[in-house]
């Protein structure tokens, strides 16, 4: 039987310890008879990425912010406009990639929970959710995903070996002898970060095009695997990984 992908793990939500989607207790704070289920969604989310991102200002894919709400388009621009003039959410033109900027601020938060939430519960969830941050702290990986994220580790050993065995062959004047990448927190948060959203297959497919571009240039830029696998939380995007898959899809195949 085929071993699920760290990606396919991500999708399914294995091993959460709270496996509803939604707390009942934590949403007997908000009044319904002033706000909608689906105004808290909206909120929450901005919230929760303003928190995971650690800045009130983030720019986000439309249609990821569909994708991880469950809103209609039509339904999220409605919300949009009422955050706007009722709580002070400023929302900018779309960018690049089809992305749109929020600008998640105290002050945007502090007026919703005022406007939304009932009295007793207002001043304490205000200020927990001004200061929410998540991973701020050391890495920490699960057995499975250390395991997910140490194999593909290894895959980009052997291809980048394998790439400067073929440089030398080609160039003849340089031996390169065998090596490893190094690798930090950083480098192997990036990695699990892939994997949770790109197969293997594709991650060594752009990796070899990478390795490709870095030999052909004598570039000995340090941390060559962090730059890889950076992620930049402001467009939700792997920036140098995507140029990389770009390439290899245009420019690497096989005669027929």
């Amino acid at each position: 039987m085929r071993k699920p992908t760290l990606k396919e793990e991500s999708e399914r939500g294995r091993n959460i310890s709270y496996p509803l989607a939604m707390n009942f207790k934590n949403l007997l704070r908000y009044d319904f008879d002033k706000v909608s289920l689906d105004e808290v969604v909206f909120f929450e989310w901005l919230v929760v990425k303003r928190a995971s991102m650690g800045r009130k200002i983030i720019w986000y894919q439309n249609q990821r912010v569909l994708s991880e709400t469950g809103l209609k388009r039509t339904r999220l621009n409605t919300l949009k406009a009422k955050f706007i003039d009722e709580y002070g959410l400023i929302v900018g033109n779309q960018g690049l990639h089809n992305t749109t900027h929020y600008e998640i601020s105290p002050v945007f938060i502090r007026s919703f929970v005022d406007s939304n939430v009932h009295p007793e519960h207002r001043r304490n969830l205000k200020d927990r959710l001004v200061s929410l941050k998540f991973g701020q702290g050391d890495l920490k990986l699960s057995n499975k995903e250390k395991s997910y994220v140490e194999d593909l580790y290894s895959s980009l050993n052997t291809i980048y070996n394998q790439r400067r065995t073929i440089y030398s062959e080609q160039k003849g004047n340089r031996i390169f002898g065998y090596t490893v990448l190094p690798k930090n927190n950083k480098s192997m948060e990036g990695m699990k970060r892939l994997l949770e959203r790109y197969e293997k297959q594709h991650i060594e497919n752009a990796f070899t095009a990478f390795a490709d571009y870095h030999l052909d240039r004598m570039d000995s830029s340090s941390h060559m695997l962090n730059n890889f696998v950076s992620y930049k939380r402001e467009r939700d995007s792997f920036p140098v990984f995507e140029n990389y898959l770009n390439i290899f899809n245009l420019n690497y195949g096989w005669d027929e």
